[in-house]
């Protein structure tokens, strides 16, 4: 379950509770507004403080990016300062393809860069102006599902950025669907 960092960190016991009854174990902090270092040093250090009690319920932490972790602060993305930071012990990754893609880098290297880490991912295409169905866009996803399955990796969340409209999505989920099914 995607879950804000507001609630991860300062109401973990409550999110503890909530996600044991409901039988999920993998917590995703799906945004933070970073744009420093300092920014991902200070939330790195809050996700070490609190990791001990998700890890002793049962619990992953995750993190899932978007196009603005792919921000050099002294030469390093973002992202990698934050899986740096963090340690593998305390988070893994949710990349999600389109994003990683967004953000100038190639989806497939940084799969394989942080394999150690990585058990899902968001499976998504797109070009560097907007989402797109999956097949219409630049993301390499047969790469990627390639990648995923020599990984091991058992789930990808098909999301699409397609449209922002009801009647829309739901078509583009049918079309995501029907594409991403030929890949695995």
């Amino acid at each position: 379950a995607h879950v804000p960092a507001t609630e991860i960190i300062d109401h973990a016991e409550a999110t503890i509770a909530y996600h044991k009854t409901i039988g999920n174990h993998r917590i995703v902090c799906p945004f933070l507004d970073m744009k420093t270092r300092a920014d991902v040093e200070d939330f790195a250090d809050r996700l070490k403080a609190v990791a001990p009690k998700y890890h002793e319920n049962g619990m992953k932490l995750y993190y899932h990016n978007h196009a603005h972790e792919f921000v050099k602060d002294g030469g390093e993305y973002l992202i990698d300062i934050l899986a740096d930071l963090a340690g593998k012990q305390i988070l893994s990754l949710e990349f999600d393809v389109f994003w990683v893609y967004r953000g100038g880098e190639d989806p497939v290297a940084y799969m394989k860069k942080y394999a150690d880490r990585m058990d899902i991912f968001h499976a998504k295409d797109g070009t560097m102006e907007a989402g797109t169905i999956a097949g219409e866009g630049n993301v390499p996803l047969p790469a990627v599902f390639e990648t995923a399955k020599a990984l091991g990796m058992t789930w990808a969340i098909v999301e699409s950025e397609a449209s922002e409209e009801r009647e829309a999505q739901v078509e583009a989920a049918r079309k995501d669907y029907a594409y991403i099914r030929t890949l695995v």
